[in-house]
């Protein structure tokens, strides 16, 4: 008589494994495939991560494309502002997004001018308004590139691949856009029916593109013209625009200081060192509008700040608001172009960088 043991394994080796798993794996799929038509119904689209990991997998491929090399650093605005399908179409360099949101050059092009392995052309989104200050995640995203990039790899490690195959995922559902997961997206998109408000999306090459018209405004404008102030509204109240105007009139130029004129110095040595491996460096100042324009030529006037600049970096500088066929395009937000006119906006500004040689 065998043994209950025995009985046991004997019944557990005769079910239908093949059927079970198989059955499992496509009840995931419907439920899995069902949370994403309704996320799309709903208007969602996936987004691509602006993390670190990201930043620091095109920062190498700056490097392996060599003299091909056409490096953005900078902030929100170049992010946002140019179209890299129309930079690679019109430049036959091959783009490489490396801005990073409410970050500064400084780090990324210091980082740059160091690495005697970059060969390329960048391109700085630079302000006046920027230059005394330091901050935000540059200089330590750059710092993971040269801890990754002195690493080497044989054949991809268990990371790497779980690193891709995360990073491919995220990118291409949408119950992981806006940095959400699919449990968020379950309870508070889809039992919910929460219509989406993506004004704002990542795509896979980094770049950003953003749907003005999915926004409330003027609040939204409202708001960024308080930043840009540095004072806190209720953008819904009354008499926002002429709170707004009366602080705008009490802005001063603010006046040049040493600090400044290191930093632009600092810059002409790094521009210098990548020239000295053939490489190429070009500042732009991206557009700005209405009251957000009003306040960055108040506190830093052309004469005062940018033709300083542009006298000094020892580069090709242009900045948009001062450029006859760039200086007419309207940021909605005051601060950033609407997804509309990237296009527009990218090839005009190539085609001036041609005409002038700087490309």
């Amino acid at each position: 008589m065998p043994s209950s043991t025995s009985s046991f394994k004997r019944e557990l080796a005769e079910q239908p494994w093949a059927l079970i798993f198989g059955a499992a794996v496509a009840v995931f799929a419907c439920f899995a495939g069902g949370m994403e038509l309704q996320l799309a119904r709903l208007g969602y689209q996936p987004t691509v991560s602006i993390g670190k990991d990201h930043w620091v997998a095109e920062r190498i491929r700056a490097n392996e494309l060599g003299s091909r090399a056409l490096v953005i650093i900078g902030a929100s605005r170049i992010q946002l502002g140019l179209d890299l399908g129309v930079l690679r179409a019109n430049t036959g360099l091959e783009p490489v997004q490396l801005a990073i949101d409410a970050s500064l050059p400084y780090p990324v092009l210091a980082g740059l001018a160091q690495d005697p392995a970059f060969k390329g052309t960048v391109i700085v989104d630079y302000y006046p308004q920027t230059t005394e200050y330091e901050g935000g995640p540059g200089a330590d995203f750059h710092k993971s590139f040269e801890a990754e990039a002195a690493k080497t790899y044989a054949f991809p490690t268990g990371s790497t691949v779980e690193k891709y195959l995360t990073r491919l995922l995220h990118e291409n559902l949408r119950v992981y856009s806006d940095g959400a997961n699919p449990w968020l997206s379950l309870r508070y998109r889809i039992m919910e029916a929460r219509p989406q408000n993506q004004y704002l999306i990542t795509m896979a090459d980094r770049s950003r593109k953003a749907d003005y018209r999915k926004v409330k405004m003027p609040e939204f404008y409202h708001n960024r013209v308080a930043r840009t102030l540095g004072i806190q509204i209720d953008a819904g109240g009354g008499n926002i625009e002429s709170l707004l105007r009366q602080k705008i009139n009490e802005q001063m130029p603010l006046a040049n200081s040493g600090v400044w004129q290191r930093k632009v110095s600092e810059m002409r040595k790094q521009v210098e060192a990548i020239r000295a491996r053939g490489g190429r460096v070009l500042f732009i100042g991206m557009p700005s509008s209405g009251m957000v324009r009003e306040i960055e030529e108040r506190r830093y006037p052309k004469a005062q700040y940018w033709d300083y600049f542009e006298q000094n970096i020892g580069a090709p500088a242009l900045h948009s608001n001062y450029t006859p066929i760039l200086q007419d395009f309207v940021c909605p937000d005051g601060s950033h172009l609407d997804m509309r006119n990237r296009a527009a906006f990218t090839e005009n500004l190539v085609r001036i960088l041609k005409a002038n040689r700087f490309l």
